[in-house]
Parts: C-alpha cells; sequence; structure tokens
C-alpha cells in the first residue's frame, strides 16, 4: 500500500519499479541500443578470443520471460485500462485547487519530469489511449471532478486532507499496477517483434534496428490493447508491430525516402521473384511477376525504379547538362513567404476590426492562426451553440468584411487591375478556405 508521506519521484513503491530492479519495456529494450549499429568492446571477451553479440545475449534475456495464458492477458488490459483511469485522475487533482505545493509536486513529476523511468512510462500510457475508450474515459474524469468537489466542501481540514490524500494514494496504487502489468505484457511478447524483424531482413536497416522499431509497435499495442472482443494480445500487436517495422524502414532504410506502401510493395516484389525463380529456374519476366502479383507491369516497373538512385550530377544527351537542372525548383519563394506574411497580417488587423466572437468564429472557420479549419459543429460545440447558430454568425461577419472601409486595407494585396474584381477581405477568406479544402471542406 501506499504511504502518505512519500518523496517526489517516489509516489509510486520503488521496491518494484525502479530502473535497477525492473526488468520494464523501456530499460530492458534500451539495452538493445547497444547493439545498433556497433558492438561494444569488451575486455574479458577478448582475452577469451570470443566475441560477445549483444543481439545473442538480449534474446537470450527475453527467452526467460514466459508467455502469459489469455485470461493473465486480459487482466493485464484491464490493469493497464484502470492505470490509464488512474492518470487522469491524477491529473485532474494537479489541475484541481485542493493542493498544497509539495503535494502537487510530488504527483505532477510523472507530467513533467523526463528522467524518472515511471514518469515517462506514465506518460506513454497516457499518450497511447486506445479512442474506442474515450466515453468511458470522459465520464470517470467527470465521476473524478464530482469526488474532488465533494472533498473540497468538506469543512474540516484534517478530515479533507485525509481524505485526499486516501483518494491520491488508491489512484497512485491503481496506476503502479497499471504500469507493472503493462511491463509483463511487453516483456512476455517481446519475441513477437523479433519474429516479425527478422521477416524484413534486408530492406535497408540492421536486424537490432528492426527490433527496435517492431518494440516500439509493440509498445503502443500494449497501451491501447482492448480486451473486450476476447482475442489475444498477440494478434492484436502483430498489427502495431509489423506498422512501427515498416514505418522504420521507409523513414530510415535508404539514401531516398520512398512511401510505406511503395516499400510494401517492393518487399512483396522481392519474395515473389525469389519464389518465381526457384520454381521456373531462370530469371522471372516482369510479365511473369505481374501475373504473379495481380499488378501491371506499368506499375511494377514504377515501384522498381523509386528504389533506383539516380546522381543530381549525372550528365544528360551530350554531356553539356546535367540531370539536376531538369528538377524544378519546389522550395519556398522568399518573396512569396513575405508577400503572404503581410496579407495575412492585414487580414487580422481587418478582423480584428469585427466584434470578438464574429472574430473568433472565422479564425477557427478559416484555420487563420494553426491552419486547421474547423467545421461548423466543431465550432457550436466550442461555443455551445448549434451549428445552424454558427452559421448565420459567419454569414453576418463576412458581410462586415464586404464593406468598403474594410475593404480597402487589404485591396492593396490583391489584383491591382482596375478591371478585376474587387477583392474584399470575405473573397480572401473564401481563397484560404479553397487553398485548404482539398479533400477537407467544412460543412
Amino acid at each position: 500500500m501506499m504511504s502518505a508521506g512519500v518523496e517526489r519521484g517516489n509516489i509510486l513503491p520503488t521496491k518494484d519499479i525502479v530502473p535497477e530492479t525492473l526488468s520494464g519495456p523501456k530499460s530492458l529494450i534500451g539495452r538493445l541500443g547497444e547493439a545498433v549499429g556497433a558492438i561494444d568492446y569488451h575486455p574479458d571477451a577478448e582475452d577469451d578470443g570470443e566475441d560477445i553479440n549483444p543481439v545473442s545475449l538480449y534474446l537470450e534475456e527475453i527467452g526467460q520471460f514466459k508467455i502469459l495464458e489469455t485470461e493473465e492477458q486480459w487482466r493485464c488490459a484491464r490493469r493497464i485500462f484502470a492505470g490509464q483511469l488512474a492518470l487522469l485522475a491524477l491529473r485532474e487533482t494537479v489541475q484541481s485547487s485542493l493542493l498544497t505545493p509539495p503535494q502537487k509536486e510530488k504527483i505532477s513529476f510523472l507530467f513533467e519530469d523526463k528522467q524518472s523511468l515511471q514518469a515517462r512510462q506514465a506518460r506513454f500510457l497516457l499518450d497511447h489511449f486506445n479512442n474506442k475508450l474515450v466515453k468511458i474515459a470522459e465520464s470517470y474524469v467527470d465521476q473524478v471532478r464530482e469526488r474532488l468537489e465533494t472533498i473540497e466542501q468538506i469543512e474540516t481540514t484534517q478530515l479533507r486532507e485525509r481524505t485526499l490524500q486516501e483518494f491520491i494514494d488508491r489512484q497512485t496504487n491503481r496506476l503502479y499496477k497499471g504500469l507493472e502489468s503493462y511491463n509483463d505484457l511487453v516483456n512476455t511478447n517481446l519475441r513477437l517483434s523479433v519474429s516479425w524483424a527478422k521477416k524484413y531482413q534486408g530492406l535497408g536497416l540492421s536486424l537490432p534496428e528492426l527490433i527496435s522499431f517492431g518494440n516500439i509497435g509493440l509498445m503502443i499495442a500494449a497501451a491501447k490493447y482492448d480486451n473486450r472482443p476476447r482475442y489475444r494480445f498477440s494478434t492484436y500487436a502483430v498489427w502495431w508491430i509489423r506498422q512501427a517495422i515498416i514505418r522504420g524502414i521507409a523513414n530510415y532504410g535508404s539514401a531516398i525516402r520512398i512511401p510505406a506502401h511503395a516499400k510494401e510493395k517492393l518487399r512483396r516484389y522481392k519474395e515473389v521473384k525469389a519464389q518465381l525463380a526457384q520454381e521456373l529456374g531462370y530469371e522471372p519476366s516482369l510479365e511473369d511477376m505481374a501475373d504473379e502479383l495481380d499488378a501491371g507491369g506499368a506499375v511494377l516497373l514504377a515501384a522498381i525504379k523509386a528504389q533506383q538512385i539516380v546522381s543530381l550530377n549525372e550528365p544528360v544527351g551530350e554531356g553539356v547538362d546535367e540531370f539536376g537542372e531538369f528538377i524544378p525548383d519546389r522550395g519556398p519563394d522568399v518573396h512569396e513567404e513575405s508577400f503572404e506574411a503581410e496579407r495575412k497580417k492585414a487580414l487580422m488587423e481587418t478582423l480584428a476590426t469585427l466584434p470578438p466572437k464574429e472574430q473568433k468564429v472565422l479564425i477557427l472557420r478559416y484555420g487563420l492562426e494553426d491552419g486547421r479549419g474547423r467545421t461548423l459543429e466543431e465550432i457550436g460545440r466550442e461555443f455551445n451553440v448549434v451549428r445552424e447558430r454558427i452559421r448565420q454568425i459567419e454569414a453576418q461577419a463576412l458581410g462586415k468584411l464586404r464593406d468598403p472601409t474594410r475593404a480597402e486595407k487589404l485591396r492593396p494585396y490583391f489584383d491591382e487591375d482596375p478591371k478585376a474584381i474587387r477583392t474584399t477581405g470575405a473573397q480572401e477568406l473564401a481563397i484560404r478556405r479553397n487553398k485548404r479544402d482539398n479533400g477537407n471542406q467544412p460543412t
């Protein structure tokens, strides 16, 4: 059980959770890092004339973990979810006005400390919450807020502090059990990452690197695992492991970044090519490969060419020109960026002349601050009104922007041709919407 006088950084029981004694995924997987890039130097091994391979040591170590039975995996999932809910409860407690500064410091390290293993694991669980469980979590947070309000209304100071401490201890104990179950679930399935990493060798990354990416996917799967559909954790984790490995190869496996879906096609292409070569006794043609993969020759050819690296200095034609000279410069234009910044400044100054609510609606609607436009429904939730009311506010604000006194300020930043249609602030907002809505048009 938890004691009332825990020190900062030791809000969780330390006898089982500290890095030195815990074989958690963060500490155990961290040892695999020794194998990425190079093998550490071991003086004893040199004297014995033997090489110590960190990968072999890692595989030997993870082999000591016994695979959990399905029922135990489900129990782990329930405890992990309870730990995530406890984290939400502790975060609400920190944000309340009930805690004294020393109490707040003891808990807030979970959300701020970058060195503590417990804190990093806790934040990892919170960052990878299963979206399907959000409604349950929101309901739980509402209950926590009601509980904190009840505690706040206790008149006796001593009783209020004792009740609050009992609440904190109960939540931290649930968090401890959740982290312990999380470690168990990951550690007992590390071999799953290894088995899938081996399937992706030869695509630009070493085996230790592939295992590391697979382990990242495994940890995400453990944080998101929902036992309600009643399937084994390994069935659920495979998708996350493969996804992490494929993305790792796509991002770091070659000098030229190739999209993940193209990398997957190339992997499949190589497998089928080797299989056909063995069956046919000769190098399969593009047509043979297309028939086997049920894909067109042009698609295959494009996938093959995607991995071919061409030097920008390679001569073209008679050797006068170089290949790089024919590649268009898609970099940002400094003058255009400066002009856009000035235009946005003028637009924001014009919006500032509107009432605050109309100004805020237009900024959210067209993503003028963060580049992400909101739908009418999203803005309505923020203002606690129906979407039709937001539509009315938007129309009213756009109408005011058409006023000549406001449009005059924007005119220098648009077409100055007297025959051109005068562009107003409302039209500028429409232009921004068209640029943004290539598939994400607000409704």
